[in-house]
Order: C-alpha cells, then sequence, then structure tokens
C-alpha cells in the first residue's frame, strides 16, 4: 500500500492551506511540517507531534487511502490545529481544549476529537477493544490473553476507562 506523489503533493498543500489560514503567509514560510504515512497505525488516522523543534504528522495510509477526502477536509486540519496549538498557546493544557477547537472553528472544520473511519480492516490479526470515550485500540494477541485470564488490564490514556474488548464482527455503535 503507498500513497502516490500527487496524494502526497496534495496533503503538502492542505497542510500549508491550514497553516497560512491562521497564521499567515509570512509566518507559514518559517514553519516546517513533515508528514508521514504509517502502515502500522491501526485505528488511529493520525498523530501530530508538537515538538517545537521538530514539528511532525503520521498519517495511517490504510485509513487515507480509503477516506482520502475526508482525510483532507478533517484528519489533515485536526492534526495541524494541534501543532498550531502548541505554537500559539504553548501552556495549553489539553489537547482538544478550547485553544485547539478554536484554531479547528477558524479553519472551518467541526472541533471532533475522534474519527468515525472504518477500521475494521485495520485489526486482522489483533483484537480489538474500546474506552468509555470511544476511542479504538488493537491490542496483541498476548495482551488479550492476559486481560481474559484476569493478569492485567489496559486503560485509556486520554479516559483512564478500563478498555472493554470489542470483538472485531460486530457493529461499531456509540457505547
Amino acid at each position: 500500500m503507498v500513497v502516490s506523489q500527487s496524494l502526497i503533493d496534495i496533503v503538502n498543500s492542505k497542510v500549508i492551506e491550514c497553516v497560512t489560514r491562521i497564521l499567515g503567509q509570512d509566518k507559514c514560510s518559517k514553519i516546517n511540517i513533515p508528514v508521514y504515512f504509517r502502515t502500522n497505525m491501526k485505528g488511529i488516522a493520525g498523530l501530530a507531534y508538537c515538538n517545537p523543534e521538530k514539528f511532525k504528522i503520521e498519517l495511517s495510509t490504510q485509513l487515507f487511502l480509503k477516506n482520502t477526502q475526508s482525510f483532507l477536509e478533517d484528519t489533515i486540519p485536526h492534526e495541524v490545529a494541534h501543532i498550531l496549538t502548541e505554537i500559539l498557546f504553548p501552556d495549553a493544557k489539553q489537547g482538544h481544549g478550547p485553544e485547539w477547537k478554536s484554531i479547528m472553528k477558524k479553519l472551518g472544520v467541526v472541533p471532533n476529537r475522534h474519527h468515525t473511519y472504518d477500521v475494521s480492516s485495520c485489526f486482522k490479526n489483533n483484537h480489538r477493544y474500546v474506552c468509555s470515550c470511544e476511542r479504538v485500540f488493537s491490542l496483541s494477541n498476548l495482551k488479550h490473553k492476559k486481560i481474559n485470564s484476569g493478569k492485567s488490564s489496559y486503560s485509556c490514556p486520554s479516559c483512564m476507562s478500563v478498555l472493554m474488548y470489542f470483538p472485531i464482527n460486530d457493529t461499531y455503535s456509540n457505547i
């Protein structure tokens, strides 16, 4: 699964468009936000790395290729907004707090914390778990066995709720 150069160019243009809309043309040229495509992200659509010395965005190759238009409209602005929040509000306490939401609104995007992409094809060899905030996690066979035997449990890093098993062949709806 490979993302074509023409799609990579479109993604990079979208990143520049988002940054320019918020910071203006002058400041945009001073900020570099490379985008990398990863094949091992499972149900995660994207991640923003907000280290001021090296910003970057990683996107799920599989989900991007299946949902390209939605990524351009929602996911890429979502991740860019995280980086812009770090630039404009370095003391912001919440990843999806009011500062991030205000940037999303200025980008013309609804500030949703989570995507709604069908991730079932991302979990072929692993076990799907969900948390209270509806994030989807892919756990290995070993972790799944530890949970089933009662030797371990895992929690969502965002909402801290214990992950619940949600078999791949079940239909996903709001929990």
